[in-house]
């Protein structure tokens, strides 16, 4: 009797998880300047059909989440904090499929832990760039200006995420020359690869 009440208990606390389907899934991998590789994927992210509940996979662990929609962008929250008084880490994706991962476990603090691009699973959208690097790359990029943007998003990402603009040992024109080389090198980069 004890061990079917436990079963029952483990079946209830499951049962979100079992009993919803997903409405969206999200493909997160280590942010990069330039290409994802799609083949490493970092994390798994699940809107159930409440909308108001998700999973996140992350090495092997499923989480159950609390799911919400902030602005424009998704977030998962898990995982409680030390003193239980809220969640310990959270997921935000941006529709452009930047993401942070944040650990409040140890901070409070505002940065992310770690930078990621993600993408819908099912139809590949709001990715940075396509996951097909053969053919179908070279339609990525259909105009030098679509390409400049992208290389001009990613660099100011990476900028930020580096903490580029902060540094106080560059000077305001350094840091624009540094900003307009990147780019420079993004776009090189990119046409190198569609020849």
């Amino acid at each position: 009797m004890k061990y079917l009440a436990l079963f029952l208990s483990l079946l209830c606390s499951m049962s979100p998880l079992l009993a919803q389907d997903v409405v969206e899934e999200w493909e997160c991998v280590e942010f990069v300047l330039i290409i994802p590789n799609w083949n490493n994927i970092l994390a798994t992210a699940r809107i159930f059909e409440d909308r108001e509940s998700g999973s996140i996979d992350v090495a092997g662990v499923t989480h159950s989440t609390h799911f919400r929609v902030a602005g424009f962008e998704r977030r998962w929250n898990f995982g409680s904090d030390n003193d239980d008084s809220g969640f310990g880490y959270s997921l935000i994706i941006k529709p452009d499929g930047t993401a942070g991962y944040y650990d409040f476990t140890s901070s409070d603090t505002a940065d992310p832990d770690m930078l990621l691009t993600c993408r819908e699973k099912n139809t590949g959208e709001n990715s940075n760039l396509n996951e097909d690097m053969g053919n179908d790359y070279a339609e990525t990029f259909i105009t030098d200006s679509k390409t400049k943007r992208q290389c001009e998003r990613a660099v100011h990402r990476e900028m930020v995420s580096k903490g580029i603009f902060l540094d106080d040992t560059l000077s305001a024109p350094e840091k624009i020359i540094r900003e307009k080389t990147m780019i420079e090198e993004c776009i090189r980069a990119v046409k190198t690869h569609t020849q």
